[in-house]
């Protein structure tokens, strides 16, 4: 009887085991694992790669993949606290393949255990011909040597699409609830990597891939440093709320207020000796350029082909110098006043205007409409 009883409490830890499998995650040994009818998304990385990853690359990887392999391994320790190993397809074990989530780089002409995957599994398959040159296909499923493991695939028709799948992954959005989608070639890496703080709430940002305080803008659009003992602008945010006497510090520097940012933040004209000194006051939080990408409008960025903007111009700034620029570029002024002008130009143009220190903000200029005229039943206006 004790012993039918025992076997009765077993059977119902094992029902109750199951159960916690088919109904949610659970965690083995401190790893998280998700439900095996689950279906991964790519916002499960990095989660699923906390513990127990190992990186496959070919064992004739191009340079660029071994750097990408290196890149994600860098990535992951930051992100995780753990640092990946990285084994070649010939010497990684059938041992080590099913112990580990798993990350491989390359294509299947040059990854040996990502052709075995693509036999074993629905994953999308990459030849030199799909998804075609420079691109690439980040994908994430279930590792087909065990299943409560996961499997991230970073593969590509040539390098280039690898590599535009090694800098996706490294800076992606981390919302991103599909299984699969195709990247496109990403050569030496056109953007400059800034950090900015999550709580600066500047429109621009948007379209620069915020993330975890940092943002990718392209390089031609990113500042270093302005020239020494020339003034440039900074965005200047202090720890909390801002009030008179925070600002008179600034200014007894040298510094000049412009426009306010959310949260707690100002455009400031300053040169790089008074930056030195406002950033060593106890209420300053940050400071950070105002950078040339910060002052296009997003809605801007997929334009091509003339356009009319608006151009705002920062208060104290030479309007008639400006304007001679940027009708040097083909550009037709319309109108201009204090603060900003309006102008028909073509869009490859945007990038040289938004370089242009004095500039504040480039946004498409929008024709005002009328509202409609109120009829009443008769027909007439009102």
């Amino acid at each position: 009887m004790y012993g039918a009883a025992m076997r009765r409490l077993t059977l119902v830890i094992a029902v109750a085991c199951l159960a916690a499998i088919f109904l949610g995650c659970i965690e083995q040994d401190g790893e998280k694992v998700k439900p095996a009818e689950t279906e991964l998304v790519l916002s499960d990385y990095p989660e699923l790669f906390e513990k127990d990853v190992m990186i496959v690359i070919g064992n004739n990887a191009s340079g660029i993949e071994i750097e990408g392999a290196d890149a994600i391994v860098e990535n992951l320790f930051n992100l995780t606290g753990n640092m990946p190993v990285i084994k070649t397809d010939d010497e990684i074990t059938e041992d080590e393949l099913a112990g580990h989530n798993l990350i491989l780089v390359g294509g299947a002409d040059s990854n040996e255990v990502l052709r075995e995957v693509y036999d074993m599994t629905d994953a999308m398959r990459v030849t030199d011909e799909y998804p075609g040159a420079g691109k690439g296909v980040l994908e994430i499923l279930r590792n087909p040597w065990d299943p409560e493991k996961a499997i991230l695939l970073v593969a590509g028709s040539d390098e280039w699409g690898v590599n535009g799948g090694i800098k996706t992954i490294i800076y992606m959005n981390r919302d991103i609830q599909d299984k699969a989608f195709i990247v496109n070639r990403v050569k030496e890496l056109p953007e400059a990597i800034v950090e900015v703080p999550e709580s600066i709430k500047l429109k621009a940002l948007e379209a620069y891939n915020l993330n975890d305080s940092k943002i990718i803008i392209p390089k031609d659009l990113y500042i270093d440093s302005y020239p020494s003992e020339t003034e440039g602008y900074y965005i200047v945010q202090f720890k909390g709320p801002i009030y008179e006497e925070y600002k008179d510090q600034v200014i007894n520097l040298g510094g000049k207020f412009f426009d306010y940012i959310p949260e707690n933040a100002f455009i400031m004209k300053m040169d790089e000796c008074t930056r030195d000194k406002v950033q060593k006051l106890n209420v300053i939080q940050w400071i950070g350029i105002y950078q040339p990408a910060y002052k296009i409008s997003p809605s801007l960025l997929n334009k091509t082909g003339n356009v009319t903007l608006t151009v705002g111009i920062f208060g104290g700034e030479n309007m008639t110098n400006i304007s001679r620029k940027i009708e040097s570029m083909d550009g037709i002024l319309s109108v201009a006043s204090d603060d900003k002008v309006r102008v028909l130009i073509n869009t490859s143009m945007m990038l040289e205007i938004a370089n242009m220190r004095g500039v504040k903000y480039i946004e498409e200029y929008v024709m005002p409409q009328l509202p409609p005229k109120e009829v009443f039943p008769g027909g007439g206006p009102k």
